[in-house]
């Protein structure tokens, strides 16, 4: 029943934030979602299976929502990289891409040595224009971390060196305290 009622919250603040009539309104919402059950959309492996938060309970998660289109997302995930081969993670790890196409997507893979686990976006860039995970700039690079009983925790827009991956990936500190590395 109380997850039902999460659902239902969570719906009710998606629906309240695509229909927004302010940029006000919709930051206000889009925050509000920070605190909450982590929204569930159906993404996409490599392989092509669906996949969404859910399957990632029970471990908690960072998720870093990038494109090939963002030229700042090459270093951070050149970076993220270089952290998830060089240290142990207590997170699971997942890159979400939000391209529109996979030769791009995989050209970029290739050119900054990502091998960890990636996600598509089945809508695109909708991440970021229904400003979704609390993404209230709708912008990229992104980073978010969901706890292990699903709830999204916190945002960041700065996560992009070894040294804030390295903190961010331990799961010791806030992506605020990570930040400031």
């Amino acid at each position: 029943m109380l997850k039902a009622i999460h659902l239902l919250f969570l719906f009710s603040c998606y629906s309240a934030v695509c229909n927004a009539s302010t940029y006000e309104e919709k930051v206000a919402l889009s925050k509000a979602l920070v605190g909450q059950q982590v929204q569930t959309p159906t993404f996409l492996t490599s392989s092509g299976n669906e996949v969404s938060f859910p399957s990632l309970e029970g471990k908690p998660t960072v998720a870093y929502f990038f494109a090939s289109w963002c030229a700042p997302c090459y270093s951070s995930l050149k970076n993220l990289q270089a952290v998830q081969s060089e240290h142990p993670q207590s997170v699971n790890v997942v890159a979400i891409s939000l391209d529109d196409d996979w030769d791009e997507l995989n050209t970029m893979l290739e050119k900054t040595g990502y091998t960890g686990t990636v996600w598509k976006s089945e809508a695109d860039s909708d991440v970021l224009i229904k400003k979704m995970f609390g993404n209230y700039a709708g912008s990229i690079p992104y980073t978010i971390k969901i706890s292990a009983d699903g709830v999204l925790t916190e945002s960041s827009y700065s996560i992009k060196t070894e040294p804030q991956w390295k903190a961010t990936l331990s799961n010791e500190v806030s992506l605020e305290d990570a930040e400031l590395k």
